[in-house]
């Protein structure tokens, strides 16, 4: 499954215009090389269908179910964290998929006209130096 949305973001990466592509080019190659190392370390596909398979013959089955010790720790934060704890774990587990150490995400410069700070890649960050 990851290799498609792999390709499906390689497709709308192709139709970005170049301002985008200046915002957004090392955030999508960083989500690309973690989805393919996810692909090579994830959960085998057998472990995958056995919960797949207990979720469609349940008599009474859970609303959701998770694959994997990380899906479980994820669901688990969600629950108990705030967002920007999450948005900031989510930045972190990025950071070693970035091609180089300009396009580090933990990198940011204020902004002064708006509170806020701005990550690379141009997409506001309000989990630090924010009011």
């Amino acid at each position: 499954m990851s290799s498609r949305g792999i390709v499906t973001a390689q497709r709308l990466a192709a139709g970005m215009t170049p301002d985008q592509h200046t915002r957004y080019d090392a955030l999508i190659g960083a989500i690309t090389t973690q989805s393919d190392s996810f692909t090579k370390s994830g959960v085998p596909a057998e472990r995958a269908a056995a919960a797949i398979t207990k979720a469609i013959t349940a008599e009474n089955p859970k609303t959701r179910y998770t694959i994997g010790r990380d899906a479980a720790i994820i669901v688990r934060l969600a629950r108990l964290a705030p967002d920007r704890f999450l948005d900031r774990m989510l930045r972190r587990n990025l950071k070693p998929h970035y091609a180089t150490p300009d396009t580090d995400p933990e990198a940011t410069a204020m902004d002064t006209n708006t509170r806020t700070t701005t990550v690379p890649t141009g997409v506001p960050d309000t989990t630090k130096g924010s009011r």
